[in-house]
C-alpha cells in the first residue's frame, strides 16, 4: 500500500461511528475538530460515505478502503478538502497513532537520467557500497566532495541506477538541492517535500506549514532502511535536519566546498580526483571515433594539459568530434603553448574556465586574491606552502583564511603528509588570466615571486634536516626556525618529503648557483647531507662540487671547509679516492688557517670544525686501507670533542673508532669501545644508534657471538627503518640471519 492510500485508510479506521466522533484510540478532544471537519465533509458530498460513517461500529477494512477510493480524487480537485485532510493526518502523524508500516516506493520519474558516457569511479563506488555495509547503531553519513565539475554527480547519478547492493530495502531517494535553490540556500522544509512526494504522498498531501514536513519525513521514515542523494549541497542546513537516523540507513551528501559541521565521527569522506590515464582511454574510447585515439602519449599530454578534469576532457572530446579529421597527437601539439591552450579549452562554448569562472566568483576578496596569486607559480610540478602564498600574495594575516576557504572548495590541493600544497595546471592557467585582466600580472613579480618560492624550498629543506637531525649536529649555514612551525611530525615524513622533491631541489641548487645566490646553496647543500647520507650507495658529486665553489664565491673560509668534506664523502661513495684525499688536505690546510676569535660561541663552533675535518680524513684514510691510521685520526677527533664537552661529537668518534678496530681484525677490541659508546649516545640520535648497533652486531660477529650480533642488529633495525636507511636495514637482516646461524638458533 502506497504512503497516501495508507495514511488515508488509517486515518479512516481511527473515525468512530454517529457523526463523525473521533474513536477512542485517539484520545477525547484530540483531532477531534480536524476529523469532525473532514467527516463533515465527507457526509455532505456522498450519501454513501454518510451512512457508512453514522454506523456504531468501528470501519472494516474493506469500507476504509472504499472511503479512501472515494476520497482521492476529491484531494486532487478540492483544495480546501485537501487542507482538511491534511490538518487531520497531522494530527494523527504527530501523535503517532498512525507509524511507518506503508510500502515505500521509489519514484523512478524523480531520477535523473543514468550518464551516457560514464568511465572508471570503480574505487569511489565501492567505498560508497562499504560505508552502507559498515554496520553501527546509527545511520552513515558518507560525504563526496571535490572541486566543480570533476565528476561527482555523474559519479552518484551512475550509482543510484547501479547500487550494486541490495542493503536499502526502502530504497534509494535522490535530490538536486541546484533545483531548489532560489537565491540562496535550499529550504530543508522543501528539500522535505520532495522527498514525501517520492516516497508516495500526493503533493496537494504535503504540509506547507514551517517545519511539518520536516516532521513528517522524519517520523514516516524512522526504523527505515533507506539511502538518500543529497546532490549540489552548499550549506549544512540544507540537509541537516532531513539525514536518516536509523542504523540500516545512509546519507549521501555531494558537495563541492568542505562542510565541516557534516564532518562528525560517523561521516566517512571521500575526495573526488580527476581522471588518470587509464579511465581516460576508457572515456575517450567511448566517445571517439577510430583512429582518432592514436597515441598514448599524447593522450597523457592532453590529460595533464586538462588536469585530468572531466568537465574539461569533455570539451577535448567536444573539438575532437568536431573535427573528424584530427588526433589526440595534433590536439596535443596545439595544447603546447598556453596562451593558445586557454584560447582552445574556452573556444567550444566558454566550458572549460566558465567552470573555474563560477567558482572564482564565490570566493570572498581575500580567497580571490590569494586564487589569482596561483598564476605565478612557474610550472605544474611546483610545490609551495602557505608562507609563499602570504609573501607573494600580499595578504599578510588574512593569508590562513584565504588558503582556507580555497582548500574546503578544492581549489588547492593539500598533501596527506608534509607542508605541501598544489594547483592544477588549469587553474594555474586561468588564474594567471584573472592576474593578467587586473593589470597584476609583470615579468618582474613573475620573477619574485619564483626567487621567493626558492626560498620557500630552502627553509622547509631546513625544516626536513631539523626533523631528521634531531640531535643538533654541526650546522654552519642555518638560520633561526620556529620548531613549533616544523611541518613534519618524524624523521620519516622529513626524509620522503626530501626524496619526493629530490630532483626539484638538486635543480633549484643549480638554479641560485647560476643566479649568484650562494648563501642559499650552501644553505641547502648542508641541510641535504644527512639524506645523502641515509641514501648510502648514491653520488652527489655535483651538489657538493657546487657548494664549494659557492662558498669559494662568498669568500667564506667556515662554509669551504665545510663543503670540501661533504664533497668527499660521494667521492668516496663513488670509488674517487684520490679526488676525495683532495677534499679534505684541503679542507685541513683551511681550517688551521681559520683566524682565531674572542667570541666563546665562535671559538666552540671551530673546535667542532676542526673536529668534523679530522673525522674526514679519517674516513678517507679507512677507505684507503689503513684502519690503524684511521683509528689514531677518530681518537684524536673524540679527544678535541672531550674538550668542548659535545657528547655527540664523543659518541660519534668511539663508533668510528670501533669500525675502524673491525677493519683492521681487532674486532675484540671494538666491542667495549661500541658498547660503552651505546651508553652515552642521546635518545634523539636515531640515525647514530642505528649505526653503533649494526658495527656492534659486525664486530660480535667477527670474535664469534652469534647469540650477540643476532640481537644487536635486531635492535639497529627500529633506527634504520625510521631513518629509510634501506641499504644499512638490508646489512642488519643479513648480520641477525648470520648471528642466528652462528649461534645455532
Amino acid at each position: 500500500m502506497s504512503l497516501t492510500t495508507f495514511l488515508v485508510t488509517a486515518s479512516l479506521k481511527t473515525l468512530g461511528a454517529a457523526g463523525g466522533a473521533v474513536a477512542k484510540r485517539v484520545g477525547e478532544g484530540f483531532g477531534k475538530p480536524a476529523g469532525d471537519a473532514v467527516v463533515e465533509w465527507i457526509s455532505g458530498h456522498s450519501p454513501t460515505a454518510a451512512r457508512m460513517l453514522k454506523r456504531r461500529k468501528p470501519l472494516s477494512d474493506a469500507d476504509a478502503h472504499f472511503l479512501m477510493l472515494l476520497m482521492l480524487p476529491q484531494v486532487d480537485s478540492e483544495p480546501h478538502f485537501a487542507s482538511l485532510v491534511r490538518d487531520w493526518l497531522a494530527h494523527l502523524i504527530d501523535a503517532e497513532i498512525i507509524g511507518p508500516e506503508f510500502q515505500m516506493r521509489r519514484a523512478e520519474s524523480e531520477y535523473p537520467p543514468d550518464p551516457r558516457i560514464f568511465a572508471d569511479r570503480e574505487v569511489e563506488r565501492a567505498a560508497i557500497v562499504n560505508a552502507a555495509h559498515a554496520g553501527g547503531d546509527i545511520a552513515k553519513l558518507f560525504y563526496l566532495a571535490g572541486q566543480p565539475n570533476i565528476g561527482k554527480t555523474e559519479l552518484v547519478r551512475h550509482w543510484i541506477h547501479h547500487p550494486e547492493t541490495e542493503h536499502f530495502a526502502d530504497g534509494i531517494y535522490y535530490v538536486d538541492l541546484e533545483t531548489l535553490r532560489v537565491g540562496g540556500p535550499a529550504d530543508p522544509d522543501v528539500v522535505a517535500a520532495r522527498l514525501l512526494f517520492q516516497i508516495g504522498l500526493l503533493p496537494s498531501l504535503i504540509p506547507v506549514e514551517p517545519g511539518r514536513a520536516i516532521e513528517w519525513w522524519r517520523r514516516l521514515t524512522r526504523g527505515r532502511s533507506l539511502c538518500v542523494v543529497f546532490d549540489h549541497v552548499t550549506h549544512s542546513g540544507e540537509v541537516e535536519p532531513l539525514l536518516p537516523v536509523a542504523a540500516a540507513s545512509m546519507a549521501l551528501v555531494v558537495a563541492d566546498e568542505v562542510i565541516a559541521e557534516l564532518l562528525g565521527a560517523h561521516a566517512v569522506h571521500r575526495e573526488v580526483g580527476g581522471f588518470g590515464l587509464e579511465a581516460a582511454t576508457e572515456y575517450f574510447d567511448q566517445v571517439l571515433a577510430t583512429g582518432q585515439l592514436d597515441d598514448d602519449h599524447a593522450l597523457e599530454q592532453v590529460v595533464n594539459a586538462c588536469a585530468g578534469i572531466p568537465a574539461v576532457l569533455r570539451i577535448v572530446a567536444g573539438i575532437l568530434v568536431s573535427e573528424p579529421g584530427s588526433t589526440m597527437s595534433s590536439l596535443a601539439r596545439r595544447l603546447t603553448d598556453g596562451a593558445a591552450k586557454m584560447d582552445e579549452l574556452r573556444s567550444v562554448g566558454a566550458g572549460t574556465m566558465r567552470v573555474y569562472d563560477e567558482a572564482y566568483a564565490r570566493l570572498s576578496p581575500e580567497a580571490q586574491q590569494a586564487y589569482r596569486t596561483l598564476g605565478l607559480l612557474p610550472d605544474q610540478g611546483s610545490a609551495f606552502g602557505v608562507a609563499w602564498l602570504g609573501e607573494v600574495s600580499g595578504l599578510g594575516a588574512s593569508t590562513r583564511r584565504a588558503f582556507l576557504e580555497l582548500k574546503s572548495r578544492y581549489l588547492i590541493r593539500v598533501a596527506l603528509s608534509g607542508p605541501d600544497l598544489s594547483a592544477n595546471q588549469v587553474i594555474r592557467m586561468h588564474a594567471r588570466e584573472l592576474l593578467q585582466g587586473a593589470g597584476e600580472y609583470s615579468i618582474a613579480r613573475q620573477e619574485e615571486a619564483r626567487v621567493t618560492l626558492r626560498r620557500w624550498y630552502a627553509i622547509t629543506l631546513q625544516y626536513a634536516d631539523e626533523a631528521i637531525s634531531r640531535n643538533e649536529p654541526l650546522r654552519l649555514a642555518s638560520v633561526p626556525l620556529d620548531r613549533a612551525a616544523n611541518p613534519f611530525a618524524d624523521s620519516p615524513a622529513a626524509l620522503m618529503w626530501v626524496a619526493e622533491h629530490e630532483d626539484r631541489l638538486v635543480s633549484l641548487m643549480n638554479e641560485a648557483f647560476l643566479e649568484g645566490d650562494d648563501d642559499l646553496v650552501i644553505r641547502m647543500a648542508e641541510a641535504m647531507q644527512t639524506y645523502f647520507v641515509n641514501r648510502r650507495g648514491k653520488a652527489f658529486v655535483e651538489v657538493y662540487e657546487l657548494a664549494v665553489t659557492a662558498a669559494q664565491r662568498l669568500e667564506n673560509r667556515h662554509y669551504e671547509v665545510r663543503m670540501r668534506c661533504l664533497l668527499s664523502r660521494p667521492l668516496r661513495e663513488a670509488g674517487r679516492l684520490a679526488e676525495a684525499r683532495g677534499q679534505v688536505n684541503a679542507a685541513s690546510v683551511l681550517v688551521e688557517e681559520l683566524p682565531a676569535s674572542a667570541d666563546r660561541d665562535e671559538q666552540i663552533r671551530d673546535e667542532k670544525l676542526k673536529a668534523s675535518v679530522m673525522e674526514f680524513v679519517g674516513l678517507v684514510t679507512l677507505d684507503e686501507g689503513e684502519p690503524d691510521a684511521a683509528y689514531d685520526l677518530f681518537q684524536e677527533a673524540r679527544r678535541r670533542h672531550e674538550e668542548i664537552d659535545n657528547d655527540r661529537g664523543i659518541v660519534l668518534m668511539s663508533q668510528l673508532m670501533g669500525r675502524a678496530r673491525t677493519s683492521s681484525g681487532k674486532s675484540d677490541q671494538a666491542v667495549p669501545i661500541l658498547k660503552e659508546a651505546l651508553k652515552r649516545v642521546g635518545e634523539l640520535d636515531d640515525r647514530l644508534q642505528g649505526r653503533l648497533w649494526l658495527d656492534l652486531a659486525k664486530a660480535q660477529l667477527d670474535v664469534g657471538d652469534g647469540e650477540g650480533a643476532a640481537a644487536s642488529a635486531e635492535k639497529a633495525v627500529p633506527f634504520l627503518r625510521d631513518q629509510l636507511m634501506s641499504q644499512d636495514m638490508n646489512s642488519a637482516k643479513e648480520l641477525h640471519a648470520q648471528g642466528l646461524s652462528l649461534s645455532g638458533d
